[in-house]
């Protein structure tokens, strides 16, 4: 996966939002000082519409960068499980720094939002890609009696099968070949799929041109009309 994916949305237009804000406040901020700076009489009248500004834009700012961070973390977590397919838990806690916590909780929304599908397995203690246990395998021969065998067998078993004929297991090597062979084709398909992906927006019930203006006018409408509308779907 060579690309982060833009998951939220929302957070580049509060985060945009919410800078132009500030941005207004500072020079109208300044342009105030710089009156009474030169003993120009000021009407305070528009302090009230500043801080309200002001407040606006922290509040947004400070609600895109927590968005903005969780995309980040989300993304981070599925470059690795990409690449590897299958990871302990354990081991993403120690290469990101991520509580198991954020991790489950990275893989629900990967689930949700973004073509992957990945199984967290709570007797191994892995995440695994669950493409993975409906991808099949064929042995044609058994590397211990020579019998053709000719049988499918899922790539997600951990343990080499066994030969239906002697009972014994099939060559360890072999068997991850197959395996990475597999991994491999998935990878291949993500990256084909990857260019053409377009991650799906709000619900047709979310209207981000009301949300714009909202931001605009009325900024705690905005966050209020949002927030309703992320808990309506659930």
């Amino acid at each position: 996966m060579k690309r982060n994916f833009d998951i939220y949305r929302i957070d580049n237009i509060l985060i945009t939002a919410g800078c132009i804000f500030l941005f207004l406040v500072t020079a109208a901020g300044s342009s105030l000082v710089t009156e009474l700076r030169k003993g120009i009489p000021v009407s305070y009248e528009k302090l009230p519409v500043l801080i309200f500004l002001a407040a606006g834009g922290i509040v947004m700012l400070s609600a895109g960068c927590y968005f903005r961070k969780s995309e980040n973390r989300i993304n981070s977590i599925l470059k690795i499980l990409n690449i590897a397919s299958e990871v302990s838990l354990t081991e993403l806690q120690q290469s990101t720094g991520y509580t198991r916590e954020m991790i489950e909780r990275a893989v629900l929304i990967i689930n949700k939002k973004l073509p992957f599908y990945y199984v967290i397995d709570r007797e191994s203690d892995t995440v695994t890609d669950g493409r993975l246990k409906t991808r099949l395998a064929r042995i044609e021969s058994c590397s211990s009696c020579g019998k053709t065998i000719n049988r499918d067998y899922p790539v997600s078993s951990d343990n080499p099968p066994l030969c239906p004929y002697c009972g014994s297991p099939f060559k360890a090597e072999k068997w991850n070949s197959l395996k990475r062979e597999a991994i491999s084709e998935i990878q291949r398909n993500d990256n084909i799929k990857e260019r053409n992906i377009i991650i799906p927006g709000k619900p047709e019930k979310f209207s981000q041109p009301v949300f714009i203006l909202l931001i605009i006018f009325f900024w705690p409408a905005a966050i209020a009309y949002y927030i309703y509308h992320k808990s309506s779907r659930r």
